[in-house]
């Protein structure tokens, strides 16, 4: 789950009813499930050990996001917007190759690009 905390800045009108947007800030999140090869439990191939998937990662994770897009106005109160936005985690979010495995040089941090599709009403 992520709970986003940004700021949305739209310019005029670059064409009838049309704006750009430019979202920026952070996002705070938490990891709800987890699976690990599509398993909810994972076996420790050297140990033999099975432990939960979601034990293997830090709770709350942290990031930036930053996105622009286009809203158009469709009717008096009804807009839709389309628009397309990188997340980058700031935290090692890893639980396991250091207190497990001793490996100080992991690193695992979220990055992903998002499409937002959506209509305001």
């Amino acid at each position: 789950m992520q709970v986003p905390v940004t700021v949305k800045l739209f310019t005029n009108d670059i064409a009838t009813d049309t704006k750009l947007y430019f979202q920026l800030g952070g996002t705070l999140g938490g990891v709800i499930a987890g699976r690990i090869g599509g398993e909810k439990y994972y076996t420790d191939p050297a140990t033999t050990e099975k432990s939960k998937a979601s034990k293997h990662v830090i709770i709350p994770d942290a990031g930036l996001r930053a996105g622009l897009g286009v809203e158009r106005q469709l009717g008096k109160n009804t807009k839709v917007l389309a628009g397309l936005s990188y997340h980058r985690g700031l935290l090692n979010i890893d639980n396991y190759f250091e207190d497990s495995r001793g490996f100080k040089e992991v690193e695992l941090k979220n990055s992903e690009f998002a499409l937002d599709l959506g209509i305001k009403f």
